[in-house]
């Protein structure tokens, strides 16, 4: 008998969302990975007439993610973190904050300054361009399935060229950290 497989719970902000979303793998990822959205970024991406807004509304609905509230206890921090939260919208510090404070086991961030908070603190985090690799090397979708989603995420988000060829580099061991079970 094979051990029962847990999904890891996960941090996501807008623009993961709304790249996953309009590139047609947020179905794969809310089936592996326990999603867990600030109420700020859920207010974001449920802004009437905005792509997409009805479908997040009716996941939240089917409980496809769960919608946390900004902790009433801020945790601690150093002053360096709250100087660069200061620095970013809403849904990425609040998304930051609740990491801090130990919600998920890691976050999803397409938005510069939440990536540079990550780096500069050392947070493990992954963007939306590496949810298709890893849900492929997970055995959840086929090398062609990845590709495409690839493609489709390359083409809405707004990567530099070395933060592309970055995601490119990454060999599975370098990502397994980021596996959808434990």
């Amino acid at each position: 008998m094979q051990p029962i497989k847990k999904k890891v719970e996960i941090l996501i902000d807008s623009a993961s969302l709304i790249l996953t979303y309009s590139a047609g793998l947020l179905p794969d990822v809310t089936r592996c990975y326990d999603l867990l959205i600030p109420s700020s970024v859920y207010e974001e991406i449920t802004v009437k007439d905005k792509p997409g807004a009805a479908h997040f509304q009716e996941l939240r609905v089917r409980r496809a993610f769960q919608v946390l509230v900004y902790p009433a206890d801020s945790p601690k921090m150093i002053e360096n973190q709250k100087t660069d939260l200061l620095k970013m919208g809403r849904g990425e510090r609040d998304l930051l904050i609740l990491y801090l404070a130990g919600c998920g086991s890691f976050p999803v961030v397409d938005d510069l300054q939440a990536v540079r908070f990550c780096v500069r603190h050392d947070i493990p985090f992954i963007n939306a361009l590496l949810l298709p690799k890893i849900l492929h090397w997970a055995a959840v979708i086929s090398a062609e399935e990845a590709c495409t989603y690839l493609s489709n995420i390359e083409r809405r988000g707004h990567y530099s060229g070395s933060v592309l060829e970055r995601a490119r580099t990454f060999k599975a061991l370098d990502l397994r950290q980021f596996f959808p079970w434990t």
